[in-house]
């Protein structure tokens, strides 16, 4: 073999190698797509007394599109009430996503009981992984969530 067929040879290995791992590299990244998300099929939380409420971000979903006319594009977090241990979809609509939420931060942020909207849309535009669904029944709120300063 000629060292041009050799460093051709050297070459397409390279090339090959380079498909591979950006096609590998794509294959692993999660698929987010639009979700429509109908509240009734949720159940409104219940929060303690007092003036807030507590609660750890397990995972964040924004969705920072313009909402338009009877289109709701909501933020969700997803939130473990530090009250009771409950799983909380939290929809923030319509709202920038704060920088403190865009970090995996081991901190209790607060739902401010006077931020609680009362009147909600019968659906909101979520953006998700391919595969998420929210449980039928699990309990919600729309608000925002406040960082907890020291």
């Amino acid at each position: 073999m000629t060292d041009f067929q050799k460093n051709i040879c050297k070459s397409l290995a390279i090339v090959l190698f380079a498909i591979v791992t950006i096609d590998c590299k794509n294959n692993s990244k999660t698929e987010f797509e639009k979700k429509t998300i109908y509240i009734s099929n949720l159940r409104r939380a219940i929060l303690g007394n007092g003036v807030d409420t507590g609660v750890r971000i397990i995972k964040t979903y924004p969705n920072e599109d313009n909402c338009l006319g009877n289109q709701y594009n909501a933020n969700l977090y997803i939130c473990k009430n530090t009250e009771d241990n409950d799983t909380l979809y939290v929809f923030s609509i319509c709202d920038k996503v704060p920088s403190f939420a865009k970090v995996d931060l081991n901190e209790i942020f607060a739902i401010d009981h006077g931020d609680i909207k009362k009147n909600v849309p019968d659906k909101v535009i979520i953006k998700v992984p391919k595969t998420f669904s929210i449980p039928s029944n699990a309990k919600y709120v729309f608000s925002k969530l406040t960082r907890i300063e020291d």
